[in-house]
């Protein structure tokens, strides 16, 4: 049964803090960044029963109230030849 509670709160703030921080100067922060970020900061706080999966962090951005864009791609990459023949289309029309 989970019940939602943070079993780091102060990590967890500090975290949201560094998430918000690197968000105000423009930078992007991946899932990947913030495992990192936050084994980084359990290793320089002896933590020892830390568990840090992507599963984990979803959890905490959604306890946090953060939100992520997921950054797709629409289509695959034209070869250069349709590529070229589609900005002279673009430019002729």
């Amino acid at each position: 049964m989970c019940t939602c509670i943070a079993k780091w709160p102060n990590l967890e703030t500090g975290l949201k803090n560094w998430i918000v921080d690197h968000r105000q100067k423009s930078m992007s922060v991946s899932i990947k960044m913030i495992i990192s970020e936050v084994r980084r900061w359990v290793v320089a706080r002896s933590i020892t029963d830390f568990i840090g999966t992507a599963f984990k962090c979803y959890r905490f951005i959604k306890r946090r109230g953060i939100s992520m864009i997921i950054s797709t791609r629409v289509a695959q990459e034209m070869p250069a030849k349709q590529e070229t023949d589609f900005a002279i289309s673009e430019v002729c029309s």
